[in-house]
């Protein structure tokens, strides 16, 4: 029988326990599956490969269920056959190695080979069009405001998406808008569903689907839109860790090995990292008539359990948005007045053990933000490690406009939530 071509060895912290083992094959156990037109260039195999690894990636993440038990992930070794290993330079797997170390905070030890001999996704071509940029879209509030702020450029712009249950909402939203039907990627995976539940890796996936289309037009242009205050990834608990979805550091590494394995200076941008959530909704009101924009927002998809009839604490209603978990936070600041499971205006539920851990965890956060006030040497000293970092690295943001970012989201939040002792 011959080897899967995916080896996965997860080591814990407990060296005592043996390594977990993750094996599976690539084009029977796990396949990548795309609609919509990409570029007159196709899908390379290099591209194709980029696009199986981010999903074996993502499958892993998905099997991996102690990051934040008693025995998580110290170091993961992975060996993988692929189309083209050649392509794969030290420069492309030290870019890589760095964007997942920093996804998961665990180093990745990395064996490429040849002979994968799985077929590439089935792809049309669109020779048509001249596409300059591509911009994550997933249906979200986020996405949708960067979307509407494209709105002038939509000849030029390629929509790609991962859904999961999103595929109508996505395409319709896109529609509405005036785009081409997004490139939706989804992903069949024919064994057991993994017990992971933190999706740590997720964006790595995104951004290599949106590589993928955009090389088959030769676009260097990727739009990633996330507020700022989860772009950041600033915990609101030095205890907490938090899912580098759009890091400013994470597109720069993973521009590095767009530009190692395709050639090309990459740009990997957010526009709203200086943003929060509200301001971002205003911004897409500034380019469009604010009722039109609250009427396609409403439409919007945010929460984690959304489909789920269980969320941390409590039973819910599948389709309706929990309120409770960090997206659902957020969003509520930006869009008040809609409908959730459990409503954090109600102190039962702030006070609940489970249901109201992630509101305590940011006011308490966000308290100590609103007493540094102005003084920005104070702010400095209420972050977390983890925004302390990000201040002292050089990625597009000053301590200033991380202050001003997060008293602007404290305000809010107090605001949104009833809070006015605080303010």
């Amino acid at each position: 029988m011959s080897r899967p071509a995916v080896n996965c060895q997860v080591h814990g912290i407990r060296a005592v326990f043996p390594p977990r083992q993750i094996s599976f094959n690539i084009g029977t156990d796990l396949a990548m599956q795309l609609e919509g037109s990409i570029g007159p260039k196709g899908l390379s195999l290099t591209a194709a490969d980029l696009v199986d690894l981010a999903a074996t990636i993502h499958q892993i993440d998905r099997h991996i269920t102690s990051w934040r038990g008693t025995n998580p992930p110290a170091r993961i070794q992975l060996s993988l056959r692929l189309r083209n290993p050649n392509a794969w330079s030290e420069e492309a797997i030290l870019a890589l190695q760095a964007s997942l170390q920093l996804l998961g905070n665990t180093p990745w030890e990395l064996e490429f080979g040849p002979g994968l001999k799985a077929p590439t996704p089935k792809y049309q071509t669109d020779n048509g069009r001249a596409i300059k940029q591509v911009a994550l879209f997933s249906g979200g509030v986020d996405s949708t405001c960067g979307a509407i702020t494209l709105c002038n450029a939509t000849a030029h712009t390629q929509l790609v998406s991962f859904y999961h249950g999103q595929k109508t909402l996505q395409r319709g939203l896109a529609s509405e808008l005036g785009f081409q039907a997004p490139v939706q990627w989804r992903m069949k995976w024919q064994r057991s569903p993994g017990r992971g539940r933190s999706f740590y890796f997720r964006s790595f996936l995104f951004l290599a689907l949106a590589a993928a289309v955009a090389e088959s037009w030769d676009a260097r242009t990727i739009f990633q839109f996330e507020n700022g205050v989860l772009a950041t990834a600033v915990p609101p608990a030095p205890s907490w860790m938090m899912t580098k979805h759009a890091h400013p550091l994470l597109q720069e590494t993973m521009g590095k090995l767009f530009d190692a394995l395709f050639g090309g200076k990459w740009i990997i941008t957010n526009p709203f990292l200086k943003l929060t959530k509200r301001e971002c909704v205003a911004q897409a009101a500034g380019s469009m008539k604010k009722a039109r924009v609250m009427d396609l927002l409403a439409e919007t998809e945010t929460c984690w359990y959304l489909r789920s009839n269980n969320v941390y604490g409590g039973k819910k209603r599948p389709g309706m948005p929990c309120g409770i978990c960090v997206p659902c936070l957020l969003r509520r600041t930006a869009l008040p007045g809609e409908r959730y499971q459990y409503d954090l205006l109600d102190d039962k539920i702030k006070g609940h053990k489970r249901k109201g851990e992630s509101f305590r965890a940011y006011y308490a956060f966000l308290r100590k933000i609103l007493a540094a006030g102005k003084s920005v040497a104070k702010f400095y000293s209420a972050l977390p490690a983890a925004g302390r970092r990000l201040a002292d690295d050089s990625v597009g943001l000053t301590l200033t406009d991380l202050h001003r970012l997060f008293r602007t989201f404290a305000q809010e939040f107090m605001a949104t939530f009833d809070l006015h002792e605080v303010l």
